[in-house]
Formats: structure tokens, sequence, C-alpha cells
């Protein structure tokens, strides 16, 4: 099973949109400032969470049915 998941940081008010097998790990390593975008703070927070069968080829395209 595949997660799409959004996160938000309030301290630079932004989003993120990903997918994973593992959530807490994922979440994770975003806090550990591996990732370009993510290390600009530590302050994400999970705002959504959606799981599929099969892993989407674009999880963006979920983006327009969420907002």
């Amino acid at each position: 099973m595949f997660f799409v998941y959004i996160l938000y940081s309030v301290s630079i008010d932004r989003y993120y949109i990903g997918q994973t097998k593992d959530i807490p790990t994922r979440l994770e390593f975003h806090r550990l400032e591996t990732t370009r975008y993510t290390s600009q703070t530590d302050d994400w927070e999970l705002l959504y969470e959606e799981s599929f069968l099969v892993r989407l080829l674009n999880p963006f395209l979920i983006k327009s049915s969420l907002w």
C-alpha cells in the first residue's frame, strides 16, 4: 500500500506533497533536514494522507481534488 501525504509548515507558510510506503519513517526523514525543500524548517505537520493500492505515477494530480 502507498500513501500520498501533504505536509504544512507554519513558519514558511508552505505545503509539501509526497508519497511513500511508510509515513512515520518518511516524516522523520523530512524532519532530519536531509531533503532540500523540507530542510528549510523543522515544523512540518501532517495535514492529509490517503492510501492507494498502487503507487501513483503523479501524486500531484490529487492536489486539484483537495483544493
